[in-house]
């Protein structure tokens, strides 16, 4: 389409479009005659008028007779029109379909917008000097002989005819009451139109927020598919000319959008790209608009598509009702096992299913991705860990590597690190899931640690079965026993403080991914169905994002199933039940950490593949939880006496933690260095706490500490 064919087009067809006002002006001045002077300024004079038409686009002639038929002026549009085939006033009308009186139509409704002479010509043969803009009585009068003619073309403005159906026009008071007649509405033609017919390609300013026209650059070999769907992909690709439908399902990132790009590159077609998912629901018809951009940029439609929800679900009966018989390849793009909410009856109508790559795949992915950059010699052997934690599609990767990239020349040698990967990674894959859980701050390596040397073999056995599935899996074959990626759970049990979270830190820190804490009072709803969905989202975004999730007081959502008494037992069952199937699917480390064990779900604990017993501390342990709370900076006193502080109280670590905090602030608003005086009055508080009294056999000689304590308090 060429923008200088497209405006000498119009300027044809203005010139023939004076000729029919012209006409209209003889015949009206044969039936009135000129006003009084005192109604100049509130009417168009016969001379201004006169004047408008001889201004024209080189059209100097004398009026047209009253008496000259109409038929010579729609041949002469006819040839206009027929010497100029690339402008976009042709265009349109042909992948439009428009006939030739809408388009004459269209010609008499869009001039206003080409020269605004116009409307004063159209407020003159109007004979209202407010209507600036062509009605639907002036369009029939002009381009129609005889009020039989007028009648048959009515139809041709109803809202299922092609000009108002496909929005080329559209009346300018739609959004505001109306009481004269149907005949009396002025029609307009909307901006994206306008342009459209002097040759610029551009989409409706209403779909830029969510839409996007992108010129398709990729080629087949550039494409992560297998070879059998890539060969069956390009079969159907001269099937898809004329329209066809697409089924693309598969995470984002997977490939979906490039394989819909080297189809249109094929079809030398433009593709727009519309994600559904947003809000379009403000649009009074989005499919209108997406099927008349579609066609008249000649473009594919790319459209990302969400579950199908109560308040979206006329919308999709909107995209139906339009898309339905598009001319040009539609693709629909699914999340992973949804069905497609349009139903769309295509003759051509493939599927292809994108799945995440398995960790062989992923491998080469990563190898090809980071081969390119300057990386750390031991990078190279850091990528099939890589491979084996981050789930990541092809797109995530070669994001992922771009980001890595950067952050590695902000480094002081500019190489890449396996640091800048893991940073990059969790950078550009977590925030979506930051606004379902809280994200932990991993402060603690094995040496902060004081568990029983049983407990840290479990927990170093739980990393090495996460870091090293990937052998057992891919390389050795149980993914044919055991199913590809399967996730690995956990279960933390023991009572409040004895290190399950601490735990937690250490094993997400130890396999470089982050640690999530689901917060339940998010995720629990009294409503039917709402907390299933929110723990779908973040088992989907976790496995999207390789985190490992934490659910701290597990029994609360993991509990027991009770036996059906009333609707809301069956309905918490039912959420039992649909947590037991997303801890079967998830692939990534789930953690669940309870105090009270028997409170689970025995399906649940059939499912663990490991359960980690934490046990209250012994003395000997309690000493060293105590030694390690304390930072090398802190003033320590030399009266603390820890096998004391460790033999004589029966605290666990998070106790400990507390007593520690509490004795330092003492210290520092006495402005003193942290003595035995500062801890003992700490740990006075913290029994008071646990509902425990302090007592002379438990403090001993330090029991006048506590004794003072009280008194000052009373």
């Amino acid at each position: 389409m060429s923008s200088a064919c497209s405006r000498q087009h119009l300027q044809a067809c203005c010139r023939w479009l004076d000729g029919l006002i012209k006409r209209q002006v003889v015949r009206l001045r044969a039936e009135r005659k000129s006003l009084p002077d005192e109604f100049r300024g509130l009417s168009i004079s016969e001379c201004e008028a006169d004047a408008l038409l001889t201004a024209g686009f080189g059209n100097a002639a004398a009026p047209h007779p009253a008496t000259a038929g109409i038929d010579n002026e729609m041949l002469e549009e006819q040839a206009c029109a027929a010497q100029f085939p690339d402008s976009g006033l042709n265009q349109l009308c042909a992948r439009l379909r428009i006939r030739d009186f809408e388009r004459r139509a269209l010609l008499i409704a869009v001039a206003p917008e080409l020269d605004l002479r116009y409307q004063v010509l159209y407020a003159y043969v109007q004979n209202d000097v407010t209507r600036k803009l062509a009605s639907i009585d002036l369009v029939l009068k002009l381009l129609c002989s005889s009020r039989g003619e007028q009648w048959s073309h009515r139809q041709d403005f109803s809202p299922a005819a092609p000009l108002f159906r496909h929005l080329l026009l559209r009346f300018a008071d739609e959004d505001v009451p109306h009481e004269r007649p149907w005949l009396a509405r002025s029609i307009v033609v909307p901006q994206r139109v306008v342009e459209f017919l002097l040759g610029h390609a551009s989409l409706d300013r209403r779909l830029l927020d969510t839409c996007d026209l992108i010129e398709p650059d990729c080629q087949p070999d550039q494409l992560d598919l297998p070879a059998d769907d890539l060969i069956q992909l390009w079969r159907a690709v001269p099937l898809l000319g004329n329209g066809g439908v697409v089924v693309l399902r598969g995470r984002d990132g997977t490939g979906k959008l490039r394989a819909a790009e080297a189809i249109c590159r094929d079809l030398q077609k433009p593709m727009i790209v519309c994600d559904f998912r947003s809000d379009l629901a403000n649009e009074r018809s989005p499919g209108a608009l997406l099927c008349r951009d579609c066609t008249l940029l000649d473009a594919g439609l790319y459209l990302k598509l969400g579950a199908t929800t109560p308040e979206n679900r006329k919308l999709y009966a909107d995209l139906t009702q339009h898309l339905a018989r598009a001319p040009f390849p539609i693709f629909l793009s699914l999340e992973d096992a949804q069905a497609t909410a349009l139903d769309l009856h295509s003759e051509t109508c493939l599927r292809f299913d994108f799945p995440v790559p398995d960790v062989a795949a992923r491998r080469s992915l990563w190898q090809r991705e980071l081969g390119a950059l300057p990386g750390h010699p031991a990078l190279q052997a850091e990528i099939d860990e890589f491979a084996g934690e981050f789930r990541f599609t092809p797109g995530q990767i070669r994001a992922v590597a771009q980001e890595a990239r950067s952050i590695s020349l902000r480094g002081a040698d500019g190489i890449l690190h396996a640091g800048d990967v893991r940073e990059a990674a969790h950078n550009l894959c977590n925030p979506q899931l930051q606004c379902l859980s809280q994200r932990a701050q991993l402060l603690f390596d094995w040496d902060d640690l004081v568990l029983p040397a049983r407990v840290l073999q479990q927990l170093h056995e739980i990393a090495a079965g996460v870091r090293l599935r990937h052998v057992v899996h891919a390389q050795w074959g149980f993914d044919a026993k055991l199913g590809k990626d399967a996730g690995v759970t956990v279960l933390f049990s023991g009572v409040s403080g004895t290190g399950k979270t601490m735990a937690a830190s250490v094993l997400a820190r130890s396999l470089g991914l982050e640690l999530y804490k689901i917060d339940l009072s998010g995720i629990v709803s009294k409503y039917v169905g709402e907390t299933e969905q929110n723990l779908r989202r973040i088992f989907g975004e976790a496995e999207h994002s390789s985190a490992v999730l934490f659910f701290d007081e597990a029994d609360a959502l993991f509990g027991k199933r009770s036996e059906v008494k009333d609707a809301q037992d069956r309905y918490a069952n039912i959420e039992v039940a649909y947590l037991l199937q997303k801890m079967e699917q998830f692939t990534g480390l789930a953690i669940l950490a309870t105090n009270l064990r028997s409170n689970i779900d025995a399906a649940f604990l059939r499912r663990m593949q490991h359960v980690v017993e934490f046990p209250f501390p012994d003395p000997a342990h309690r000493e060293r939880i105590w030694r390690a709370m304390f930072p090398a900076a802190a003033p320590l006193g030399d009266d603390v006496d820890f096998p004391f502080l460790s033999r004589q109280f029966e605290l666990s670590g998070g106790n400990i933690r507390n007593a520690v905090t509490a004795g330092a602030f003492l210290a520092a608003e006495r402005e003193q260095p942290i003595s035995m005086e500062h801890l003992v009055q700490a740990v006075g508080r913290e029994m008071q706490k646990m509902g425990k009294l302090p007592s002379r056999a438990e403090f001993q000689n330090h029991f006048e500490i506590i004794t003072r304590l009280n008194t000052d308090r009373q």
